[in-house]
């Protein structure tokens, strides 16, 4: 029986570097049994004592920690806690099994919390609630956790700055909306944009449910009344059918083509620029340029609409194949497939369908051959191996990673059409000297495949409820921030309307022949105007267009 410190590594401690901060635990071990109790400390790798048990004062943190005392302090007090229950469960004659002490410490926590809820001050219970979300007991997705504890990190940095400039410990009671357009103004002033600024708060509020949920402390934190920062009108970057179909038709990153050799970035080993990936075969690998794959990628994302986490995640068994084929759940012998795979940003982790289309079925052959389990194309869909290569450490390829090289990607290809982009200010006007048009391919990151999705249904004409399925959104609110009404989308349908049965009185020109144009005329006509009007192809050669089509 004892009490003991020890660091919650969540990933191998060879992963970590020593000045990456790691959460420690109070571990209750008895009879071979443990229990380990969050402390709300965290220790940079350096700055824990291995041999802390050896030492007279017994402080596994070092004073190398700015914050030593602190956290020492801490810690003992956690110690204490548990020490003084299995005291208590002693001397009422019963055994401190883990069961019978966790039950204990339950009660204690909320009794000790229950008495100080007019004490306890809002730095303590923000620390309480950042445990519960590195915790298991938090509802919610790792790719959501990432992001709340970036917020979460900059509430706690304003936070200490305000209590040092005004003497103060804040109490819950005192995060009021002049406190919170501090945060607001404190962020904005470190260049973090608005919708950033936002989740801020999201996160506050979050807190505030929280607290009044677990701990019935009654606090409410809620977004100012006039910090009302909409982007409905912020440019909504896609790439056009054209775009797509020139990045698919560029083949010289595939590794049969000589000439990717000529575009290994500066600085970069040859090994470096080779991706290779596991399948069922002799050799085990197969080998391919890592523009290649980044490039295929980008495409999938445009033709699933997924995100960037979701892909990454990818199996073989996401693919679910039509069972009709005699010869088993092949994607060889069967082009009834659907991409399925359960949202990483879904309260409900909502299942999504998308079935294949012709952009996206030369990519999961590619990808997909041989990965089935042993050769049984009746356990295809059982696979386990994911469907796009990771790093040699068996990790996905990180987004930022993949941002960066998509734009140099996409800057090869050409897609060079001036887009403009803007920064905007609290009060959503547009800074001065921030309006300019860039190239495209500077804003082809991972989510314009997302964008491009929805922007083709909409093209086709999809209805905006079964896009919101392929898609995922819950929200018509959230949707409507991917994509922007053009000119084109107006005028789409508008030149019909009220047509049927009304004669025009205007004159026809003298001396104009008449000339019978077919509906598939008219269409390729409007085809090549809109491509016009979206400056996609110059003056010239849509008059030639025009000629071609009218004979």
């Amino acid at each position: 029986m004892g009490v003991h410190y020890i660091l919650q590594f969540k990933k191998p401690k060879k992963d970590y570097t020593k000045h990456e901060e790691v959460l420690v635990s109070v571990r209750y071990y008895y009879k071979g049994r443990k229990l380990n109790l969050s402390s709300g400390v965290k220790c940079k790798i350096k700055d824990w004592n291995e041999n802390w048990e050896n030492t007279i004062k017994r402080e596994p943190i070092l004073k190398t920690d700015v914050q030593w005392k602190d956290k020492n302090l801490k810690l003992k007090d956690k110690e204490s806690e548990i020490n003084n229950i299995v005291l208590q469960i002693e001397k009422d004659g019963e055994v401190p099994y883990v069961d019978i002490v966790k039950s204990h410490l339950k009660n204690h926590q909320y009794l000790k919390i229950k008495k100080s809820l007019k004490k306890i001050h809002f730095y303590t219970l923000f620390e309480m609630f950042e445990s519960w979300v590195n915790s298991d007991l938090y509802p919610n997705r790792v790719s959501y956790v990432k992001t709340i504890n970036t917020s979460i990190k900059e509430i706690k940095s304003y936070t200490e700055e305000y209590q040092f400039k005004h003497k103060v410990k804040l109490l819950p009671q005192d995060i009021d909306e002049e406190w919170i357009w501090g945060l607001i103004r404190w962020s904005y002033d470190k260049g973090i944009q608005p919708t950033t600024i936002k989740k801020r708060i999201k996160t506050l509020v979050k807190f505030s449910n929280w607290v009044r949920e677990k701990h019935h402390i009654d606090t409410y934190i809620k977004t100012p009344t006039d910090f009302k920062y909409i982007n409905e009108e912020r440019e909504v970057f896609f790439l056009t059918r054209d775009e797509v179909q020139k990045i698919k038709e560029f083949d010289e990153f595939e590794i049969t083509n000589d000439k990717h050799l000529d575009y290994i970035p500066n600085n970069t080993p040859t090994e470096g620029w080779y991706v290779e990936d596991k399948v069922d075969t002799k050799e085990g690998v197969r080998r391919y340029t890592s523009y290649e794959v980044y490039k295929d990628m980008l495409l999938f994302l445009c033709g699933v609409g997924c995100r960037f986490g979701d892909m990454v995640k990818m199996k073989i068994s996401n693919l679910e194949f039509d069972d009709s084929s005699p010869k088993g759940r092949t994607y060889e012998t069967s082009r009834k497939v659907f991409v399925v795979f359960n949202m990483e940003k879904s309260k409900t982790n909502k299942q999504i369908r998308v079935p294949i289309n012709q952009l996206t079925y030369d990519i999961i052959t590619k990808y997909s051959k041989d990965k089935h389990i042993n050769q049984d194309y009746r356990k295809f869909n059982e696979s386990n191996e994911y469907l796009f290569p990771r790093t040699k450490f068996g990790n996905p390829i990180s987004n930022q990673k993949f941002n960066k090289h998509s734009q140099e990607i996409c800057k090869i290809i050409g897609i060079k059409e001036n887009v403009r982009t803007y920064k905007v200010d609290l009060n959503n006007k547009i800074i001065e000297d921030t309006d300019k048009m860039i190239p495209k391919w500077k804003k082809c990151s991972s989510h314009i495949g997302r964008r491009t999705f929805i922007r083709e249904h909409i093209e086709l004409g999809t209805p905006i409820r079964t896009i919101m399925s392929l898609s995922g959104h819950s929200s018509q609110k959230v949707f409507d921030g991917y994509y922007k009404v053009l000119n084109k989308d107006l005028l789409k349908n508008n030149n019909e309307m009220f047509s049927m049965g009304i004669k025009t009185t205007k004159k026809p020109l003298r001396n104009t022949p008449s000339v019978d144009i077919s509906e598939q005329q008219i269409n390729q006509l409007k085809r090549w105007k809109d491509m016009f009007d979206m400056e996609l192809i110059d003056e010239e050669e849509y008059k030639n267009k025009k000629k071609l089509i009218l004979g």
